[in-house]
């Protein structure tokens, strides 16, 4: 098992996404390191066997849960339970058999010619060895965060007048410390989001992983090369068209390909497991310039999707904080030392805007914290408990799985 930290890089998330200086970290729209957070998998023949990787895994701990209203954060599609992963994935793909021509059913047919029949040897297909083709990747990097918090004890025997009044407190205080490991949660999923979105602009993508909408819509007639993503967002016919190419994109990864993936083995991405995000903003133009026009019961004909204000935090400043470039600003820092996500972050720091939609696979991206913990020591000195709240959890990116990304811009741009 290898363990990463990635406090700083979760530190500098919550900062963006709270747009203000905290935890030392300035909020603006600085770059994240992709690689302190995505894991994208080892091939199984390059690790350890699989009984010395997981050997040293130990059971789960239970969730305390604490009457106060619990934060959730958005993004919540990359949420995976526990008791589906349940600790780290190892994940073999298969892709197709081969297939030939059966002589059982022509046998005469093939062995006749001009009335003459010729005896044919067919023991070397009989013992002859078919492999299907196999993938297999094993992610086991364990991403931890944890909260401390100090409760001085002479100080709440003096505050309150009665165990009610302190165990009140102390509920509260307890649901602050697991709101603040959810924040960082969310930070992590808006992080992991940010990793998709770059990873399908890569060379390690699908051709039909990225989608310029621009480009479609210029040679549609709706836009000209002079129109900006912002005139293109007020426009209800190119935002119904968007919804069209979104749909029929959705439909597409049905099919088994190697468009949407990084080629290693086909796949398909079934209904039930598809998964949609897009950005407020595009949403509700959509819904308020198409949806008003359409009285569509099925509301935008996309299915069920989620919304995110911003893939990342803002930077505020000027009079539009949150204006259409900040929303769906994209920012990987550059990493000489390794770059995952195939899209060249040795040579340059990632930076992309107008991304208002991100299609994946269920299987492609995920975050499951299966494993909390609790540890606490008493400091006589200062008659202090100090508590320690921890999450282990494990964040990964499958590119064998289908991901798209929408861009309200042009791919020369």
């Amino acid at each position: 098992m290898k363990m990463v930290d990635v406090v700083s890089v979760v530190q500098k998330a919550l900062a963006q996404s709270m747009d203000e200086t905290y935890m030392t970290q300035l909020g603006t729209l600085d770059a994240l390191a992709s690689d302190k957070l995505v894991e994208v998998g080892k091939a199984i023949e390059n690790t350890a066997t699989a009984e010395t990787v997981f050997a040293s895994l130990v059971a789960q701990l239970g969730i305390l849960e604490i009457e106060a209203r619990a934060y959730t954060g958005d993004l919540n599609a990359f949420m995976v339970r526990d008791t589906e992963w349940g600790s780290f994935v190892e994940r073999v793909c298969y892709g197709l058999a081969e297939i030939v021509d059966d002589p059982m059913w022509n046998i005469y047919e093939q062995n006749h010619v001009n009335g003459v029949y010729t005896p044919q040897n067919y023991s070397q297909r009989e013992t002859q060895f078919y492999p299907v083709p196999v993938s297999t990747k094993v992610f086991v990097e364990g991403k931890a965060i944890m909260t401390p918090v100090s409760r001085p004890y002479d100080a709440m025997k003096e505050a309150f007048k009665s165990w009610e009044q302190m165990n009140s407190f102390l509920s509260g205080l307890s649901q602050a410390v697991r709101n603040t490991i959810e924040a960082g949660i969310t930070s992590m999923r808006h992080m992991l989001a940010q990793n998709a979105i770059a990873f399908t602009t890569g060379s390690l993508a699908g051709a039909g992983s990225v989608v310029h909408l621009l480009d479609l819509t210029d040679a549609a007639g709706l836009t000209t090369s002079a129109t900006t993503p912002e005139e293109a967002l007020r426009d209800a016919d190119v935002l119904a068209f968007i919804l069209q190419t979104i749909a029929e994109t959705r439909d597409n990864m049905k099919i088994m390909s190697g468009a949407f993936n990084d080629g290693t083995v086909p796949t398909f991405t079934p209904t039930e497991d598809s998964r949609l995000i897009l950005i407020n903003k595009f949403d509700k133009a959509a819904r308020f310039l198409v949806k008003a026009n359409t009285f569509n019961k099925d509301d935008l004909a996309i299915g069920d999707y989620e919304t995110t204000t911003a893939w990342q935090g803002i930077a505020a400043s000027g009079n539009e904080p949150f204006n259409l470039a900040d929303v769906t600003t994209v920012k990987i820092a550059q990493n000489t030392a390794e770059d995952k996500l195939g899209i060249g972050l040795k040579t340059a720091a990632f930076s992309a805007s107008y991304c208002i939609g991100l299609l994946f696979d269920y299987k492609a991206l995920g975050i499951c914290p299966y494993k909390r913990k609790s540890r606490a020591k008493y400091i006589a000195v200062t008659d202090t408990m100090n508590e320690f709240h921890g999450v282990l959890m494990n964040m990964l990116l499958d590119s064998r799985y289908n991901m798209v990304t929408f861009w309200l811009d042009r791919a020369s741009t």
